[in-house]
C-alpha cells in the first residue's frame, strides 16, 4: 500500500534579529545577506532541555574540564592568518572491525588485509576492488531532481579502490631495515612492550619508508602484534608508505596508545597545520557543473596538484549562512575556524590539465562560483601563511591498527588525497576520533570508531569528522558508538558520501536524557551536496548553532529513533526524542526511500508517535517528523522556506505503516544505490540494499556495520 504526499508551505519567513547567546563569546550580528530562500536552521537554545544538544558546542564551558581542543581548532597564534583550522580533530580508528566479513589473511604481505577486495580479471586496468563497487551517476531523471543531484564518485573507489600490494600500477612492499634484523617487520618488536617509547623509532621506519616511496613502488611499515607507547611525537605516515599492524583484538592486536597528558594526536596523514598560499582571483563567473576555472594569473599550478576554491559567504544565490543569533559576526574568529574568513562554502580540486591561466578538474564544480563573492583559487602552503606551495600528501594508508589515547584526537588527515584508514579502531580520543580537513578522495572503511574521553560539546567529543572544505571522500562500512556527535561535517566541501555505517548512542555528559544529533551534515556552515546511504542511526537531524547546510541527500537510511544505551551506557530519551528533524535553514535537502521506526518500537517514556509534529515544539507524542524546526532562543516556529525546499519520496514510516511518494515524482521505482553499480562485496551473501522501503511487509534486513558491532560487543 502506498499513499502520496502532497507538499505543503511555501512562504518565507524573516531572519531573526540577533541576540546575545551565553554560551558563545563575543556573538556578531548577523551578516546583511541572511534572509535566503535557500537559508537553514539558526539552531540551538541554551536550555538543553529543549532540544538544542548541540548548540554550545564551540565554547566549552569549564576549559579545566579536560577539554583540549575546544571546538574551535584555534591556531597556536591566532595572528598567523591560518584560517584551515590548525589544531584538526584527529580520527579514531577504534572501530572494532577486526573480524566479521573481513578476515585476516594468511600473508600479511599481499595486502589483502579484509578480504573484500578481489582482484579482477586483469591486473592493469586499475580496477582493485573486483568491479563490485563502481560507482555510477545517478538518475537525474528519477526519483531525485536534477537540480538535486550531483555526481558522486567518492574515496577510492573513483580510482579502482584501495590499491592491493600486488596492484599493477601501484604496487607495494614491506620496508625492511639493512639486513632484516626484525624478522619481516619494519620496526624492533621489542618494543611494543607497552612501556618503552616507540615513537621515534617508528617514525624513523616511516621516514626510511618514505624516502624510497614513489606511486610505482609503494611501501608498508609493517609491524609486529604489541602495545606500543607513542609518547614523545605523533607519526606523520608520507606519501606512498601504508602504516600496518596485525590487528586490532586479542593476540594479534597491533596497539597504539597515547600517554594522558600528550596533548597530540596519535597518527596524521598530510600536512600537520596546513596553510594557504596567497590566493589567486577567478575572473568570471562559475556555474554549477563547470569542470574548467580561469584564474588571473598562473603562478605555476601543477597538473595533479590539489588545490581549493571558496568564495564570500551568499545567502541568496548560493545558500550560505550563518546564524544570526549565535553567530559572531563577519570579522569574527569564528568564521574562520573551519574555512577561510567568512568563506563557508569551498571545494577541494584536483587539476587535471593547465590551458595557461585555465584551469581544468577532474570533478565538477558542485556550487555556482560568483566573482562578486570575490571567488578565489587557493594553494596548500606547508610554512606561513601566504607562503610558498606544498604538494599534498597522496596514497598513504593506515590499515590493522588499534589506536587509542590521543588528546588532539586519534587519527587525522591533512590536506591529504588518495588515502585511507581500513581496519581500524580507534577509541578514548579527546578531539575526532577521526577527522578529514581539507582533503580529497580519501577514505576511511571497515572500522570501529567508540567511547570518546570527553563526552561534550566543544569539540573534544566527536566521532568522525570532515571540514574545511573535504570533498569527495567516502566513509563506509564503519561503527561510530559512544560520541558527543557520531559524525560533524563542519564546513565540509560537497561530493562526501557516508553510506553503509552503524550510527548509536550519541550523548552528552550533562544531559544524558537527550538524544543527541545522529546522521547529519551539520555543525557549521554550509556543507553541501552530501550522500547519506544505507546508514542506521538512532535519529537523522542536525543542527544551525553556527549555519546551515544544503542540498544534501538521504537515501535508503534507517533511523530507529531511539538510542540502545547499549553497557555500560545509561541513557534514556526523555526529551526532543524524534527520527527525523529537518531544522530551520537547512533547505533543500531530499529524503528518499528511508525507513522510519521499526514494528516492535515502543513508545515509552512518551505517549505514542505521529507521523508529523508541529510546533510548539514539545516530541509528545513522538514525531516521524519534524520540518522546519525553529527552537533557538526559546523559539517555536517553523521555517517555512524549509517546508517548501523539503522533499520526501518513498518514506516508509511505522505510524502510518505505508510507502509516501511525493504526488509531483511520478517514478516510483527506486534505483539500488546512488553510488554503486552492484552489490559491495563487503555485503557477502546478505541482501542488498538492506533498507527496503518498497517491501512494507520486511522493510529492513541486515546492515553488516550493526551485525558486526553486536558481535564485538558480546565478546
Amino acid at each position: 500500500m502506498s499513499v502520496s504526499l502532497t507538499a505543503c508551505g511555501n512562504g518565507h519567513s524573516l531572519p531573526r534579529a540577533p541576540s546575545e547567546d551565553a554560551e558563545v563569546r563575543d556573538p556578531d550580528s548577523p551578516p546583511d545577506e541572511n534572509e535566503s530562500p535557500e537559508l537553514e536552521d539558526p539552531a540551538e537554545p541554551d536550555d538543553p532541555t529543549d532540544g538544542d544538544t548541540t548548540g554550545e558546542d564551540p565554547q566549552p564551558d569549564d576549559p579545566t574540564d579536560g577539554e583540549t581542543t575546544g571546538e574551535d581548532p584555534q591556531p597556536d597564534d591566532p595572528t598567523d592568518g591560518d584560517t584551515t583550522g590548525e589544531d584538526p580533530q584527529p580520527e579514531d580508528p577504534n572501530d572494532g572491525d577486526t573480524t566479521g566479513e573481513d578476515p585476516q589473511p594468511g600473508d600479511p604481505t599481499d595486502g589483502d588485509t579484509t578480504g573484500e577486495d578481489p582482484q579482477p580479471g586483469d591486473p592493469s586496468d586499475g580496477d582493485t576492488t573486483g568491479g563490485d563497487q563502481q560507482p555510477v551517476e545517478p538518475n537525474p531523471t528519477a526519483v531525485l531532481p536534477a537540480d538535486r543531484s550531483t555526481l558522486w564518485k567518492p574515496g577510492l573507489t573513483a580510482v579502482g579502490g584501495i590499491p592491493a600490494d600486488g596492484d599493477a600500477r601501484r604496487p607495494a612492499s614491506i620496508y625492511l631495515p639493512s639486513g632484516n634484523p626484525y624478522g619481516g617487520f619494519s620496526v624492533d618488536p621489542a618494543l611494543g612492550n607497552g612501556s618503552t617509547d616507540a615513537a621515534s623509532a617508528i617514525q624513523a621506519a616511516l621516514n626510511a619508508a618514505g624516502n624510497q616511496a614513489s606511486e610505482a613502488s609503494r611501501r608498508i611499515v609493517y609491524l609486529k602484534a604489541g602495545t606500543y607507547n607513542i609518547r614523545s611525537q605523533s607519526l606523520n605516515v608520507p606519501s606512498y608508505v601504508t602504516l600496518r599492524g596485525q590487528g586490532t583484538r586479542g593476540t594479534s592486536a597491533t596497539r597504539l596508545l597515547k600517554a594522558a597528558g600528550s596533548q597530540t594526536s596519535v597518527i596524521n596523514l598530510g600536512h600537520l597545520w596546513i596553510k594557504n598560499t596567497t590566493p589567486v582571483d577567478v575572473t568570471a563567473d562559475v556555474p554549477r557543473g563547470a569542470t574548467r576555472v580561469t584564474v588571473a594569473r598562473n603562478p605555476g599550478y601543477q597538473v595533479g596538484e590539489m588545490i581549493f576554491i571558496d568564495q564570500l559567504v551568499d545567502p541568496e544565490r548560493v545558500g550560505s549562512w550563518w546564524n544570526p543569533i549565535n553567530q559572531a559576526n563577519s570579522n569574527g574568529a569564528e568564521r574562520g575556524w573551519y574555512s577561510r574568513q567568512n568563506r563557508p562554502t569551498g571545494q577541494v580540486l584536483e587539476i587535471a590539465a593547465i590551458d595557461g591561466n585555465a584551469l581544468t578538474f577532474s570533478t565538477p564544480v558542485r556550487l555556482p562560483y560568483f566573482t562578486s563573492n570575490q571567488a578565489q583559487v587557493v594553494r596548500f602552503a606547508g610554512g606561513d601563511q601566504g607562503g610558498p606551495m606544498v604538494p599534498v600528501k597522496k596514497w598513504s594508508g593506515v590499515e590493522n591498527l588499534y589506536v587509542a589515547g590521543g588528546e588532539q584526537g586519534n587519527i587525522a588527515f591533512y590536506a591529504a588525497a588518495y588515502s585511507w584508514a581500513k581496519d581500524v579502531e580507534s577509541e578514548r580520543s579527546n578531539g575526532s576520533s577521526i577527522a578529514f580537513e581539507s582533503t580529497f578522495r580519501c577514505e576511511a572503511r571497515d572500522s570501529f570508531f567508540h567511547s570518546t574521553a570527553n563526552p561534550t560539546p566543544g569539540g573534544g567529543g566527536y566521532g568522525i569528522d570532515l571540514r574545511n572544505y573535504a570533498s569527495d571522500n567516502l566513509i563506509e562500512n564503519n561503527i561510530s558508538w559512544n560520541f558527543n556527535k557520531v559524525i560533524t561535517m563542519r564546513g565540509a566541501g560537497p561530493g562526501n558520501v557516508i553510506a553503509y555505517n552503524y550510527f548509536e548512542d550519541g550523548w552528552g555528559r550533562d544531559y544524558p536524557t537527550i538524544p543527541e544529533v545522529g546522521l547529519n551534515a551539520s555543525h557549521y556552515a554550509t556543507p553541501h551536496y552530501t550522500l547519506f546511504e544505507g546508514n542506521q542511526a538512532f535519529n537523522i537531524s542536525g543542527d544551525a548553532y553556527w549555519g546551515n547546510s544544503i542540498y544534501n541527500v538521504y537515501f535508503r537510511n534507517h533511523a530507529t529513533g531511539r538510542r540502545r544505551s547499549f553497557p555500560p551506557l545509561q541513557l534514556r530519551d526523555e526529551v526532543t526524542r524524534r527520527f527525523v528533524e529537518v531544522p530551520e535553514w537547512h533547505l533543500s535537502c531530499r529524503y528518499i526511500g528511508n525507513v522510519l521506526g521499526s514494528s516492535d518500537m515502543s513508545s515509552a517514556p512518551q505517549s505514542g508517535f505521529v507521523y508529523e509534529g508541529r510546533p510548539p515544539w514539545n516530541w509528545n507524542p513522538v514525531p516521524m517528523w519534524a520540518i522546519g524546526v525553529e527552537h533557538n532562543a526559546g523559539r517555536q516556529g517553523q521555517d517555512a522556506r524549509v517546508v517548501a525546499t523539503t522533499l520526501r519520496n518513498g518514506n516508509f514510516d511505522y505510524v502510518s505503516r505505508r510507502i509516501v511518494w511525493d504526488p509531483a515524482i511520478g517514478e516510483h521505482a527506486l534505483p539500488a544505490s546512488l553510488y554503486l553499480s552492484s552489490k559491495p562485496a563487503f555485503f557477502g551473501d546478505r541482501p542488498w540494499p538492506w533498507v527496503m522501503p518498497e517491501d512494507e511487509a520486511n522493510t529492513t534486513r541486515i546492515l553488516p556495520a550493526r551485525e558486526r558491532f553486536d558481535r564485538l560487543m558480546s565478546q
